[in-house]
């Protein structure tokens, strides 16, 4: 049977949807099934027999007070990461957009940081936070007492927090950078024009019309704030001191692969999911606004 043009075009579509679909079945919606199934047995990794005990994991994970440390030590660092990795990477944005000459070069160099691996990066701030390294020896001569900031259980959170918004400003820069450059120059000149501040330019021409940017941006910042493991894994190591960087993520990891109890981590795995999914939902209710022209 012979095709028309238009059946052709529609089967070339259903063709090239069907590649993203099968890849979403089977990297997130297979995986996510067979967490929920894990989650409801007595599964450890070295055991090869397992059994079903229904919500059993979930109860006992409600019940550990480790695991609510670990949730709200989640919530503290995407409360300090997410907030502050999107003040400073918009004003690093709007600094660019006044730079006409080495633009390009002083964005790849801000840029590097992103580029580099994670585990890296915490590695070289390890030395720089160490006992002989130089924000040691800076906080000693300004007076401040044993600045081990890796150590206290009252710093060390945000010690590890601040790594990753310094290595994550140029990434966060371009995306407010393109999204400043995709509104209208004709609507500064008439408010210029018309007499407008600068202070009255951001705030009632800039920030606006930025906003869809700005969702986009806070959505990804704390998603990655509430998912980011390497970076603690690699200067927190299991979660101390006294539990102070043990975020959901580490201890995930903790359960599954040093605790070998496979069950009782898919479970934290379902919930974390869920944690993510509310917090997305709240935040696009809350910053989410039409914006009229």
């Amino acid at each position: 049977m012979k095709l028309r043009l238009s059946q052709k075009n529609a089967l070339w579509g259903f063709a090239f949807i069907a590649l993203p679909v099968i890849y979403f079945l089977f990297i997130f919606i297979v995986p996510m099934v067979q967490a929920f199934y894990f989650s409801v047995l007595n599964y450890n990794t070295l055991s090869t027999q397992t059994h079903f005990i229904g919500l059993a994991n979930y109860a006992s994970m409600l019940e550990d007070d480790v695991f609510w440390t670990a949730i709200w030590n989640s919530l503290r660092y995407a409360l300090v990461r997410a907030p502050g990795v999107l003040l400073i990477s918009l004003i690093t944005a709007l600094l660019f957009q006044n730079i006409t000459r080495g633009k390009g070069f002083l964005q790849t160099l801000i840029m590097l940081p992103f580029m580099t691996s994670g585990v890296a990066m915490a590695w070289i701030f390890n030395l720089i936070y160490s006992r002989i390294g130089p924000i040691t020896a800076l906080l000693s001569d300004l007076g401040v007492q044993n600045p081990q900031l890796l150590t206290s259980p009252k710093t060390a959170l945000y010690a590890i927090a601040a790594v990753t918004i310094w290595g994550s400003i140029g990434y966060y820069a371009l995306l407010f950078t393109v999204g400043l450059n995709a509104i209208p120059n004709d609507y500064y000149d008439a408010a210029k024009v018309d007499g407008a501040s600068p202070w009255q330019i951001f705030k009632h021409i800039t920030i606006p019309l930025l906003n869809p940017t700005i969702v986009l941006v806070s959505i990804i910042a704390v998603t990655a704030s509430l998912k980011n493991f390497d970076v603690v894994r690699s200067m927190a190591a299991n979660g101390g001191p006294i539990n102070s960087t043990l975020t959901l993520p580490l201890m995930i990891y903790l359960e599954a692969f040093r605790r070998m109890n496979m069950g009782r981590a898919s479970a934290m795995t379902l919930v974390f999911f869920l944690f993510i999914l509310i917090i997305t939902f709240i935040q696009l209710k809350l910053i989410t606004r039409e914006v009229r022209y």
